[in-house]
C-alpha cells in the first residue's frame, strides 16, 4: 500500500481534477487508498523501466485510455513488499477508481522516466 503522504497527494490530485477543491485530507486520503488498492492488483517486475515500456501498456489499453470520463496516469510508490514501484494505470475521472492498472516494481528507471517522476510522483499521459 502507497504511504500515507503518497495516498493523500493522489486522493487530492483526483480530486482536483474532478474539480473538487479544498477537500478535507481524509476525503482525499479515501480517494487515494481506492485508487491505490484498486492498482495494486497487479505486480509486475521490470529490471530497467523504459518510457517504451510504459507506452507500450498504455497503447494496449487505448480503448479505455482515450475515453473522455478517464485518464492515463502513473505514479511513484512503495508496493507492499516494501521495494519501489510504479503505479501505471487508467482511471475513471468521475470516481478516482482504476479501471486498469499495475504496479511495477524496478531496480532502476530510464533517463525519461526519472525525469517525468522528479518533482511530481503523479503523471498523465494524454
Amino acid at each position: 500500500m502507497a504511504e500515507p503522504i503518497t495516498t493523500i497527494l493522489i486522493g487530492k490530485w483526483i480530486l482536483t481534477h474532478l474539480g473538487i477543491h479544498g477537500a478535507t485530507a481524509a476525503t482525499a486520503a479515501a480517494v487515494g487508498t481506492g485508487a491505490a488498492i484498486a492498482a495494486i492488483g497487479v505486480v509486475v517486475y521490470i529490471g530497467y523501466l523504459t518510457l517504451h515500456d510504459l507506452t507500450s501498456w498504455f497503447k494496449k489499453h487505448t480503448d479505455i485510455a482515450t475515453k473522455p470520463e478517464n485518464m492515463a496516469a502513473s505514479y511513484k510508490t512503495k508496493s507492499k513488499s516494501g521495494k519501489t514501484a510504479i503505479v501505471q494505470g487508467v482511471f475513471n475521472r468521475n470516481t478516482g477508481s482504476a479501471i486498469e492498472a499495475r504496479t511495477i516494481e524496478y531496480d532502476s528507471l530510464g533517463s525519461k522516466v526519472r525525469e517525468l517522476h522528479r518533482d511530481d510522483r503523479l503523471v498523465t499521459y494524454e
